[in-house]
């Protein structure tokens, strides 16, 4: 089993690309979250949002977050099962983010209390078990998004027409999320 490292935990909202946040429980900060690989700037056709900062980003990861799709704008979603859907901030699009002593992330749905997991099972939530088909590096890109990618698949959550799959990573805003 894993241990999870100290961390603040934040209540955050985001409306209107307006970030705000509540202290839950004060911690010291990981040292982890330093080790997060860098990523050299990207641009991405139609997105007008200005880049979050790193302290802006770090609160959005160690908090109660909601993931929204860059390219499809539909969130991730838990209520019925695991897909992407329009964005309602509901319990079930509601992830609690735990970092690992290695910095991966593990997103727990607040609603279902089942973890993100990809496997050769594909993508799906379940029972939450600290593997690494459970765990995720973040990688931020300068225009305030994410990629969320497994640490044992090494595969990249996307979105698109064809439904919320993990897929090889290409850097696309498909698979960017905020």
């Amino acid at each position: 089993m894993r241990t999870t490292s100290l961390l603040t935990a934040a209540l955050v909202t985001v409306a209107a690309g307006v970030i705000t946040a509540t202290a839950v429980q004060a911690a010291p900060s990981p040292s982890s979250l330093s080790d997060s690989p860098s990523v050299s700037p990207r641009t991405s056709p139609g997105t007008s949002k200005s880049p979050a900062s790193a302290a802006d980003l770090d609160t959005l990861l160690l908090a109660i977050n909601t993931f929204r799709n860059q390219a499809t704008g539909r969130c991730l979603d838990d209520e019925f099962g695991l897909l992407a859907y329009t964005c309602t901030n509901d319990n079930w699009q509601k992830w609690d983010v735990h970092v690992w002593n290695d910095g991966t992330r593990e997103l727990k749905n607040v609603y279902s209390g089942r973890c993100l997991d990809d496997s050769s099972i594909g993508l799906r939530t379940f029972a939450c078990n600290a593997t690494p088909f459970q765990s995720w590096f973040v990688r931020r890109w300068n225009d305030g998004t994410i990629e969320l990618k497994n640490q044992s698949t090494g595969r990249c959550l996307d979105d698109s027409s064809i439904g919320l799959r993990t897929f090889a990573c290409n850097a696309t805003p498909f698979q960017s999320w905020s």
